[in-house]
């Protein structure tokens, strides 16, 4: 994934993930291997990247607290909101945001756990993010920490 936009370990303090996701990427995304059980990545043939991984839940707060982090965060990075999704992930209330910056979408998704966030990113080129883009939200909600 592209890092000058990847922040979300900046936003979730610590990067002392635990969980594991079963293997849940969006429709036409392939796993990328490697030895990281803390986070589950894969990408399209078309270079969108994804990525699931857990962080400690620091501060511990609510699912509204958390939103306005995010639309905070990005705004105040320059980010456009494109737009913002409500759903459930694995029984939990869940949150994401679509940005653009420049030739660039992407998508941070959050579900406030016990004692983790859950934190789901996407991101790729504007066209391909949008050919993508169904499938994405689509795998949202089938995410389940284990």
């Amino acid at each position: 994934m592209n890092r000058q936009i990847l922040f979300a370990a900046a936003l979730v303090v610590g990067l002392s993930g635990c969980a594991v996701f079963e293997g849940t990427q969006p429709t036409g995304f392939a796993p990328w291997k490697n030895n990281n059980t803390r986070r589950h990545r894969a990408a399209s043939p078309d270079g969108v990247a994804w990525e699931i991984h857990s962080e400690k839940h620091e501060p511990v707060a609510d699912l509204d607290f958390w939103k306005r982090a995010l639309r905070d965060r990005l705004g105040g990075r320059g980010y456009r909101i494109v737009d913002s999704i409500s759903f459930s992930m694995d029984g939990h209330p869940a949150f994401a945001l679509e940005a653009g910056l420049d030739d660039r979408s992407w998508l941070v998704a959050v579900a406030p756990l016990e004692k983790r966030i859950v934190v789901v990113e996407a991101e790729g080129s504007v066209e391909a993010y949008q050919r993508r883009r169904a499938d994405i939200v689509a795998a949202l909600p089938r995410i389940k920490p284990r």
